[in-house]
């Protein structure tokens, strides 16, 4: 796997979810889903793989901030036949890194799994094992149908918990859904191997941006100098420090930054953040 694959397979944290694919090579594209080009605009372009651009429908994320609608967050696969599981995964059984970097609620109860989705003239049955005791959020089935019915040939859903008969079909309800709101920061980070000093240290966005602006300093105001780029699907803007061996695990950082995405919507801010590493699997 080279350097970019590799940052790229450790950010699926950034929510869009990243599946292993194919070899990079020359006239790859990324290709997108209706919903998201009304979501989010057209998408980046290709960084060495086919990849399909397409979103998940989740409660708390929209413009209004109140949780009771859905709306949409990106989802990148370079594994195209596989996305309408994927997706369903990840409404169904969670992704580990959303709940820690986005204030979402589960869907499912906890321990939920995915046990299959099976599309029968246009439906997408969607059978899954309930976890933990609880019940499904009331937005669970709208989240399924928005998201799923992107994809060609669905036109609605049903969800089949265990052995229980399927339940009703279950079509969007455009009332459901609102636009999402501005671009959010969702973490800073560098990515490691053994051996090797922390080269970039990533500021993630949740979506893909344009890059008006993004300062990296210590507390007290003093910058941390280098190259800054955008990488990830324009997901992030990555800083190549000029004192690689300056950097620290968990050194607080104040991030500055202002970013358009290809909606117009803007985002500006400042934080302090802990640099959080991520170790190649096989590092100490």
């Amino acid at each position: 796997m080279n350097r970019c694959m590799f940052r790229t397979a450790a950010l699926g944290a950034s929510l869009a979810l990243f599946l292993a694919g194919p070899a990079a090579g020359a006239g790859t594209q990324v290709s997108a889903t209706p919903a998201y080009r009304a979501a989010f605009g057209a998408p980046p372009a290709s960084q060495g793989v086919d990849c399909r651009a397409a979103v998940v429908y989740l409660p708390g994320l929209g413009a209004s901030g109140s949780g009771d609608r859905l709306a949409p967050i990106p989802l990148f696969s370079v594994t195209p036949g596989k996305i309408v599981e994927e997706a369903a995964r990840v409404l169904v059984a969670g992704h580990p890194e959303q709940v820690r970097l986005l204030p979402l609620p589960r869907l499912f109860p906890e321990g939920t799994a995915l046990k299959g989705v099976e599309v029968e003239e246009g439906v997408a049955v969607v059978r899954i094992a309930l976890g933990t005791a609880g019940q499904p959020h009331p937005l669970a089935s709208q989240a399924l149908a928005h998201t799923l019915t992107q994809f060609e040939g669905i036109t609605g859903v049903r969800l089949r918990l265990g052995d229980d008969p399927p339940a009703p079909v279950v079509r969007p309800d455009p009332a459901a859904v609102e636009p999402p709101a501005a671009p959010r920061l969702l973490d800073v980070l560098t990515a490691v191997q053994e051996g090797e000093p922390p080269a970039e240290i990533d500021v993630l966005f949740d979506r893909p941006v344009e890059v008006i602006e993004t300062r990296l300093e210590r507390p007290d105001g003093t910058p941390i100098p280098g190259k800054l780029y955008t990488s990830m699907f324009d997901m992030a803007a990555v800083l190549r420090p000029e004192d690689p061996g300056a950097i620290r695990e968990g050194m607080a950082l104040r991030v500055t930054w202002a970013v358009r995405d290809r909606k117009g919507r803007e985002s500006r801010g400042s934080r302090t953040i802990s640099l959080r590493w991520y170790r190649h699997p096989g590092t100490r």
